[in-house]
């Protein structure tokens, strides 16, 4: 019989409970009903296995497609190395809010270069909200916003005073000359899926069918240095 696997990993800090699909996880015991054969049989397994563990449930408890509730969510990143990335970051957000409501930051996440490994670490962040814009229109304003604030890129995977790219757009799909979404490298980066699993750990990905959480454990490659920021100190 198929079978999909699930990772959760969680601290004694939290208090969480979550109900997905047949799988009942509660801190700090992890219930799993209707395991193999039996609908009736409850496995319990101490807190301790909770970390980074991965259950195997039969695909028949789980739904048959898994989607995002909210076709309107889209989820930018932000990244710089040059100049005051945070001070940088927090103009990008403001220049967002016209166009984007409700928008939710992650922390500022300090990571490892991508490729060219001579240059200083990045700020990374993302920022997620209801947009009801066409994808190229949207497009059209991040690299508005980007050149505004003095976007210089000095080579491939370079230095940088800012990038703002659009990672998701809800369950969307999207190809065209000038962009693709989901953005074709999202779901390799960690500095991309840690800021989003902060906001939301189970937005699915609508190739692969993961959640972000899923994504996270699949991952080979690690960029985030262990450091993470807030933002500025308001956003007023």
């Amino acid at each position: 019989m198929p079978m999909l696997s699930i990772a959760y990993a969680t601290s004694p800090h939290n208090d969480l409970t979550t109900l997905w699909s047949g799988l009942h996880i509660s801190w700090p015991w992890i219930f799993a009903k209707g395991f193999q054969k039996s609908r009736e049989q409850l496995f319990v397994l101490p807190s301790h296995a909770i970390q980074a563990l991965s259950v195997l449930i039969p695909l028949k408890f789980m739904s048959s497609a898994k989607r995002n509730t909210d076709e309107h969510r889209v989820w930018i990143g932000l990244g710089a190395n040059l100049g005051d990335a945070a001070k940088t970051f927090l103009a990008a957000y403001h220049s967002l809010t016209d166009a984007i409501e409700n928008l939710r930051p992650s922390s500022l996440y300090i990571t490892r270069p991508f490729g060219d490994t001579s240059q200083g670490d990045f700020t990374n962040a993302v920022v997620s909200g209801i947009c009801q814009l066409d994808p190229t229109d949207l497009l059209s304003l991040l690299q508005r916003i980007e050149n505004q604030l003095g976007k210089r890129k000095l080579r491939p995977n370079g230095p940088r005073t800012i990038d703002l790219d659009i990672l998701f757009w809800g369950n969307r799909i999207f190809n065209s000359n000038d962009l693709q979404i989901p953005h074709p490298r999202a779901t390799e980066r960690d500095f991309v899926l840690l800021p989003m699993h902060e906001l939301d750990s189970h937005w699915i990905d609508p190739v692969s069918g993961k959640s972000i959480a899923e994504l996270l454990l699949s991952l080979d490659e690690h960029y985030f240095t262990g450091s993470r920021q807030p933002w500025p100190n308001s956003f007023q």
